[in-house]
């Protein structure tokens, strides 16, 4: 997943520079922070399906996690880095 997403963002970097990037990183509702020129992005999510059981349903929470970073060179972006994390875990409800 993570080189597909790395493959979308280059392409976007390829037509529209920085604001194409910004742009999709916003769409998806990314948070991103500054250092330098160096730009970190994180995509959150998580899902809760259906509890298992009858008595005492348990549920299991999935969070993942996408990192972007990635450099600004005036209008070019260059080093994108993207990779994804997925954690779950059994709750109580």
């Amino acid at each position: 997943m993570s080189v597909k997403i790395r493959d979308y963002l280059v392409e976007r970097a390829i037509q529209g520079g920085t604001s194409a990037v910004d742009e999709a990183l916003s769409e998806a509702g990314a948070s991103c922070s500054r250092s330098s020129q160096s730009y970190h992005c994180e995509i959150r999510r998580f899902r809760v399906p259906a509890g298992i059981g009858l008595i005492n349903p348990r549920y299991h929470r999935t969070d993942w996690t996408m990192s972007v970073s990635y450099d600004r060179r005036g209008n070019s972006v260059r080093n994108i880095h993207v990779t994804y994390t997925q954690t779950g875990g059994l709750i109580a409800r």
